[in-house]
C-alpha cells in the first residue's frame, strides 16, 4: 500500500495501465488554462503507445521550447484491443484540503461510486483533490461514472443548519460532458506549479 502513496498523477496512471493488458495507447491533451473557460478550441491531442507510456514517457516533450503557457493533461480516452475505445475514470473535486473533507470524500466515494466502479487513487492538488480509478470502462460506463460521482454531493446538517456539500466540481463535470472526455493535469507549468500526488487509495 505504501508504494501507492506519494505517486504523481502520471505514475498513478501507469499503475492503472499496467494492470490492464488490453490497453494499447493513451492520449494526452496540450492546453492553456484560463479560469472558468473551456480549453477545447486550443487543445492538441497526442496518442502515446502503451510501451512508450510505461517506459517513462515525459509529457513535457509534447510542449514546444518557446511555449511558456501550455500544460499537459492525461485524457481519459484509451485505445484498447482491436482499436476500440475505453476510458480511464477521472474526477476533479471541489472541497478544499482538510482532514475532515478527505474523510468525507472517501466516505462518499465508497458509498456512491466504488460498488459499481471499484477503488481508486485520491490525489492531492494545490487546493483540493482529484480521483483516478483503478479500473477502465466503455463510453456508456463513463457516463454512468460521471453520474455516480455527481451523487457524491450530499446534504449535511451542521449545527442545526442544512448545507449542501458539493463534492465533485460541477463545472469540471459540465465541461467534461460537453467535450465527451475527462482529463487530469500532469505537468507543472505557468500558474500551475503544484505537482499533484496520491495521498490515499480508496478501497
Amino acid at each position: 500500500m505504501e508504494t501507492l502513496l506519494g505517486l504523481s498523477t502520471i505514475d498513478c496512471a501507469r499503475k492503472v495501465v499496467s494492470q490492464h493488458p488490453d490497453i494499447r495507447a493513451v492520449n494526452f491533451r496540450r492546453y492553456i488554462y484560463v479560469p472558468q473557460k473551456p480549453s477545447w478550441n486550443d487543445e492538441v491531442i497526442t496518442r502515446v503507445t502503451r510501451d512508450c507510456f510505461l517506459s517513462g514517457f515525459d509529457p513535457c516533450d509534447l510542449i514546444g521550447r518557446d511555449d511558456n503557457k501550455s500544460n499537459i493533461a492525461l485524457d481519459s480516452t484509451l485505445e484498447i484491443t482491436a482499436g476500440r475505445q475505453a476510458f480511464l475514470l477521472m474526477m476533479d473535486l471541489q472541497p478544499t484540503k482538510s482532514a475532515e473533507n478527505q474523510a468525507l470524500i472517501m466516505d462518499r466515494y465508497r458509498s456512491q461510486v466504488l460498488p459499481w466502479f471499484g477503488g481508486g487513487f485520491l490525489i492531492e492538488t494545490g487546493s483540493s483533490y482529484q480521483l483516478l480509478g483503478m479500473n477502465i470502462t466503455d463510453r456508456e460506463g463513463w457516463y454512468r461514472f460521471m453520474g455516480r460521482c455527481l451523487l457524491m454531493s450530499t446534504p449535511l446538517e451542521v449545527d442545526g443548519i442544512k448545507k449542501f456539500i458539493e463534492v465533485p466540481d460541477t463545472r469540471y463535470c459540465g465541461f467534461s460532458l460537453a467535450r465527451g472526455t475527462t482529463g487530469l493535469r500532469i505537468t507543472t507549468r505557468d500558474k500551475k506549479t503544484f505537482e499533484p500526488r496520491s495521498i490515499a487509495v480508496i478501497e
